[in-house]
């Protein structure tokens, strides 16, 4: 063995370990004024991908009720109609035809029993061209 040298194989390499250390490092913080801003900033960051999430899954559930949703499911629930609440839809389509006659006392298109409307209740039809003045 060579003089100074130890009968330890470990002590020679944690010499050399020793040597490779670097000294501690010290940390700094920056001062408070620009630190408080930037935590902040990253905080408000942080929630973004979670409202992002949230509004996503908000659509995703929405446009699925939407495409499954159909007229079908509107009328599942409903009874059925009693004459009573058919009785006025008759009376509105002969009032809807009646408009489209040029003279309800000679109607060209009557349904049988007629509009249902006395035409000298009717005081005067004109149509757009008639009223307009040039």
């Amino acid at each position: 063995m060579p003089p100074g040298a130890s009968s330890d194989p470990c002590s020679d390499g944690a010499a050399r370990l020793t040597s490779l250390v670097l000294p501690p490092l010290q940390l700094v913080r920056p001062p408070l004024h620009l630190h408080y801003p930037r935590s902040i900033g990253m905080s408000i960051l942080c929630g973004v991908p979670l409202l992002e999430c949230v509004y996503c899954i908000g659509c995703v559930r929405w446009a699925w009720k939407r495409c499954l949703h159909n007229a079908a499911h509107d009328s599942q629930e409903w009874g059925l109609a009693t004459p009573q609440e058919f009785e006025p839809v008759p009376r509105l389509c002969r009032y809807i035809m009646a408009v489209y006659e040029d003279d309800l006392s000679r109607p060209l298109w009557e349904p049988p029993g007629g509009y249902g409307i006395d035409p000298d209740c009717v005081i005067l039809k004109r149509s757009y061209k008639d009223i307009c003045v040039a």
